[in-house]
């Protein structure tokens, strides 16, 4: 079981932005990777539906992503529709390395 939550892990990522060694400096996992990738969407066009940051963003779990907000980078305006918070904004200046890896 710890072996396919792993390899499913490791599948899903884009690269490799996290350094050895790094101290203090938060790891990029595949889910951090599509929350930036609903933010950069959110970031180009503004306040999206969650169907529409789906389809744009390409990230199958966008719902539970933007519900479970676990970073605090997105604020519901209204049921279904999200807009990006100032920490979301500054995460996609601190990740911008990995942003521009992850752009199609």
């Amino acid at each position: 079981m710890r072996a396919l939550r792993l390899a499913e892990e490791f599948s899903r990522r884009i690269g490799d932005a996290n350094v050895g060694g790094a101290v203090g400096v938060p790891l990029v996992t595949a889910y951090r990777q599509d929350a930036l990738r609903c933010a950069r969407a959110i970031a180009l066009c503004g306040p999206m539906r969650v169907g529409a940051l789906r389809a744009m963003a390409d990230v199958p779990r966008a719902a539970r992503i933007l519900q479970r907000n676990v970073y605090g980078w997105f604020d519901r305006i209204e049921r279904g529709t999200y807009s990006l918070t100032s920490e979301g904004d500054q995460a996609l200046s601190r990740f911008a390395d990995t942003v521009s890896a992850l752009a199609p």
